[in-house]
C-alpha cells in the first residue's frame, strides 16, 4: 500500500543522506579545529507523511495527537491560499468543522473563525471577496462565529502585524457565544436579511445596536444589482438598526453587495466600533 511505498522511499532518501552527513561531519570537525564556523548541516529527509503539503500531513502532525484532549473550542484563521476556490471554500470549511468535531467526539464544539484581512494580491480583489463570502456562508453551521478584520489589515503584508486586535475580537466571540457573557458585544453588524421595498433594499442585521459609521459619513461600499446582475454604486442611509439602500439605475433590486472591494476599509460599524462583515445577499420579497 501507500504507507509501504512511502517507507521505502524514505529509506532510500536516508541512504542517500548518510554519505552527505559523513562528509559534513568531517568538514565541520576541521572547521571547528581551525576556529572557523562549520558549514550548515545537510537536511535530513522528512519522515513519511510528515510533509505539510501531503494529504493528511498537517492533520497527523498537528491535530491528531491532541484529539480527543479536553478543549473549549477551536480558533481558525486561514484561507489566503484558497483564493480561487470561491464559494467551494464554504464546503471545505463545513467539512473541516465536522471532521474536527468528530475527532473530539463532540458535535457542538465551538468553531470561531477569522475572516481574511485586506491584502493587495496580484489580480482582481474579487477572489479575496469570494473567500470572505464563503467564510460568512459557513456560519450556517451551528456553534460558529466570525471575527471581521476589514479595518485592521495591512495591504502590504498578507499576515498583518496587528494580532492583538484579532485576538481581542476572537475573545469577544468566545465570551458572548461560548461563555454566555451577553453583556459583551461579540462582533460588528452581521447581515441577517435584505428585503425589497419598492426600488430600495432594507438591510437587517444582528448585533446592529448603535448602527452608524466610523467617520460620520454615509455608509459606503454598497452596490445594488437588478435583474441584469450588473452591480452599480449604491447610496445607503441608517434607519434605526437597519439600512435603506438605493442605486440610480436599479429600479427593482435583486442583489446587494457590501465591502466587495477587498482593498477598501468600509465605514459601517455598531456602537462598539466593530466593523460590519462584508456580504453578497439576495434581496428578498417583503
Amino acid at each position: 500500500g501507500s504507507m509501504a511505498t512511502e517507507e521505502a522511499r524514505h529509506r532510500r532518501a536516508l541512504s542517500a543522506a548518510v554519505p552527505r552527513l559523513r562528509a559534513w561531519s568531517g568538514a565541520a570537525r576541521r572547521a571547528l579545529d581551525a576556529g572557523d564556523d562549520p558549514p550548515p548541516m545537510p537536511p535530513l529527509p522528512d519522515a513519511p507523511f510528515a510533509a505539510d503539503d501531503l494529504p493528511t500531513g498537517l492533520w497527523n502532525g498537528m491535530l491528531h495527537p491532541l484529539a480527543p484532549g479536553a478543549l473549549a473550542g477551536f480558533l481558525w484563521y486561514q484561507g489566503e491560499n484558497n483564493r480561487g476556490d470561491g464559494l467551494a471554500y464554504a464546503h471545505k470549511l463545513r467539512a473541516l468543522i465536522g471532521a474536527w468535531r468528530d475527532a473530539w467526539g463532540d458535535d457542538a464544539l465551538p468553531f470561531l473563525l477569522v475572516q481574511l484581512a485586506p491584502f493587495r494580491y496580484t489580480g482582481t480583489s474579487d477572489l479575496l471577496a469570494e473567500i470572505r463570502e464563503a467564510q460568512r456562508r459557513a456560519l450556517d453551521v451551528r456553534g460558529t462565529a466570525m471575527a471581521v478584520t476589514t479595518d485592521i489589515g495591512d495591504l502590504d503584508d498578507v499576515h498583518p502585524g496587528n494580532k492583538r486586535d484579532v485576538g481581542a475580537r476572537l475573545a469577544r466571540l468566545a465570551l458572548h457565544h461560548v461563555y454566555g457573557r451577553h453583556d459583551v458585544v461579540p462582533c460588528g453588524p452581521l447581515v441577517s436579511r435584505v428585503v425589497r421595498e419598492g426600488a430600495a433594499a432594507r438591510v437587517h442585521f444582528a448585533f446592529a445596536a448603535g448602527l452608524g459609521t466610523r467617520d460620520g459619513a454615509p455608509p459606503d461600499a454598497f452596490e445594488l444589482a437588478g435583474a441584469d446582475g450588473v452591480f452599480l454604486p449604491a447610496h445607503a442611509s441608517v434607519d434605526g438598526d437597519t439600512l435603506v439602500v438605493t442605486a440610480v439605475g436599479v429600479a427593482q433590486p435583486t442583489r446587494l453587495r457590501f465591502a466587495w472591494d477587498a482593498h477598501h476599509t468600509a465605514n459601517l460599524v455598531n456602537a462598539t466600533g466593530l466593523p460590519a462583515a462584508p456580504f453578497d445577499e439576495l434581496v428578498v420579497a417583503p
